[in-house]
């Protein structure tokens, strides 16, 4: 579960859309909370999508490793 709508994927909550300051009321500073907010959802997409970049890199290596083994094997006749 690497992606930020997986996790609400099958529950009754939906992905929040963009926080804007009318989200937090009348409070001072609501503008630089929704601000906050949004930066911490783009931060938390980016580094899930390096995690899903990693983990696919891993993946393609060990299908690489595993065909280069399978040749080997071939190879050495066993």
């Amino acid at each position: 579960m690497l992606d930020v709508d997986d996790a609400f994927v099958g529950g009754d909550s939906s992905r929040p859309g963009e926080a804007r300051a009318a989200v937090f009321g009348d409070i001072e500073g609501a503008g630089a909370l929704a601000a906050k907010v949004n930066a911490v959802w783009r931060s938390i997409e980016e580094d899930l999508g390096a995690g899903r970049n990693r983990l696919k890199n891993v993946h393609d290596a060990l299908g690489e490793v595993a065909g280069n083994f399978r040749a080997a094997e071939g190879a050495s006749g066993g």
